[in-house]
């Protein structure tokens, strides 16, 4: 919630080559979007480095700017992708998309369904429409505010709900269909952050779905 630049740091070390075999599943990111001091803009997904990540995948994830960005992107993937996978996630608002795609470099689609339409990424991946939370979660307006913790949960008709792809050992226990995108599935109890409650205990508190 609330991050300010790069809501993935797949960088390099001293500039050079960048991680590999990195799996990022089920995370739901929502960011503000504005201009800042360094002159880049918060899009919804940014990598801000040219180096290259090897053999990593990237699904099931929620990816949340303000409904109108401050710049033209909503994915600017600037570092190399060697053997990456981006599928299953989804995006919101809508936006251009642009990826670094060796040997050709930056490529750049000025939709979601152009981007799709390459079938270089996202060929199940979705455009999120309102409404995406069940409490009408916004990003801030500023990275720099302070704000309370975030209830993510997604409403109920929520075109993230079901979209997902099942990862054997990660999220078999889903409700309904499929997986839902994001870190929290729909009609699971919601973990517990921080100190629990009394009377509850690791053997009781709620850790999602059961099977």
């Amino acid at each position: 919630m609330n991050t300010a630049f790069e809501q993935l740091k797949m960088l390099g070390n001293g500039g050079g080559t960048g991680p590999n075999g990195v799996l990022i599943y089920h995370n739901t990111f929502v960011s503000p979007s504005e201009t800042l001091a360094e002159g880049a803009v918060t899009t919804a997904l940014l990598l801000d480095s040219p180096v290259a990540s090897h053999h990593f995948a990237i699904e099931n994830n929620l990816f949340v700017a303000p409904a109108t960005l401050a710049g033209l992107w909503t994915v600017d993937w600037d570092g190399a992708i060697d053997d990456g996978r981006f599928d299953f996630n989804g995006y919101f608002p809508a936006g251009g998309f642009r990826f670094n795609v060796p040997p050709g470099g930056l490529m750049s689609w000025p939709s979601f369904a152009a981007m799709q339409a390459a079938g270089l990424f996202e060929p199940n991946g979705v455009l999120l429409t309102d409404p995406i939370f069940a409490n009408g979660l916004t990003p801030p307006p500023s990275y720099t505010a302070t704000v309370a913790p975030a209830d993510a949960a997604l409403a109920g008709g929520s075109n993230a709900v079901d979209a997902g792809v099942v990862l054997p050992g990660i999220d078999d226990e889903f409700q309904g269909a499929a997986p839902d995108l994001g870190a929290l599935e729909l009609g699971c109890p919601q973990p517990i952050f921080g100190v629990r409650p009394e009377g509850v205990d690791e053997a009781t508190e709620p850790l999602g779905c059961t099977p």
